[in-house]
């Protein structure tokens, strides 16, 4: 569970955040340019406000899943694939939730899965 109000309170004085979920994704916000925290720390609040169960609305078309080996929620990959009767999983070594986009083995895996289709 996030801990907004600290997330909201540390650009504005500096309060050091406790939460490490809540620590990464302040840092990852403030890391890129022009990001608006306040609002995607809005977004978090009011996506934690609706219940998601992911097994309520699987896909039944292909799918690829793919996470950073260091995205904290990398053990979700599996839960999904496992949802998913035609998802395909990639784990993409020493990336994490933010730059795993731009590795070349994400890239590869796109063209791989596309050329399927």
């Amino acid at each position: 569970e996030l801990a907004l109000a600290a997330g909201q309170r540390f650009p504005a004085d500096g309060t050091p955040i406790e939460d490490a979920s809540t620590a990464r994704l302040v840092t990852m916000a403030l890391a890129s340019p022009g990001s608006d925290m306040y609002a995607l720390l809005s977004l978090v609040e009011g996506i934690k406000e609706e219940p998601f169960d992911a097994a309520e609305a699987v896909p039944q078309q292909p799918l690829l899943l793919v996470s950073g080996e260091k995205d904290e929620r990398v053990a979700a990959l599996e839960v999904l694939a496992g949802l998913a009767p035609f998802a395909t999983t990639v784990v993409v070594p020493g990336r994490n939730h933010v730059n795993v986009v731009t590795a070349r083995a994400f890239k590869q895996a796109a063209l791989e899965f596309l050329a399927q289709a």
